[in-house]
């Protein structure tokens, strides 16, 4: 089946099976890698996108149930370029770039093995 959706501001065309979910559609068939794949079952939040203004675990959609849907990722909620709140406090989380926050712990961790050596 053939659908059309806007996603991240773009429109696109794909064609899907009737039981494919938005998260894989929009992974495997239009690259789009900002919706993870985490629990497969809703309760870990990372597939979470916005599908025209409501929030959707699209690990659990149907991607013809969206048909015509204006999907948001997180990646297409800032200007391009820029870097949405959530996508800052994502990149904390998993210490992307925080160099000070990482160096000490390994430090202390060296000094900790030259103690009992």
């Amino acid at each position: 089946m053939d659908i059309t959706r806007h996603v991240d501001g773009e429109p696109r065309v794909l064609s899907v099976d009737t039981r494919t979910t938005v998260l894989d559609a929009l992974r495997e068939q239009l690259g789009v890698t900002a919706p993870k794949k985490g629990c497969d079952r809703g309760q870990c939040g990372a597939c979470t996108v916005l599908a025209d203004g409501r929030r959707v675990t699209t690990c659990l959609s149907l991607a013809v149930a969206h048909a015509g849907a204006t999907i948001t990722t997180a990646a297409g909620l800032a200007p391009a370029g820029e870097l949405h709140p959530v996508q800052q406090d994502r990149h904390r989380r998993r210490g992307g770039g925080d160099r000070e926050r990482r160096v000490p712990r390994y430090g202390r961790a060296r000094a900790r093995s030259a103690d009992h050596a």
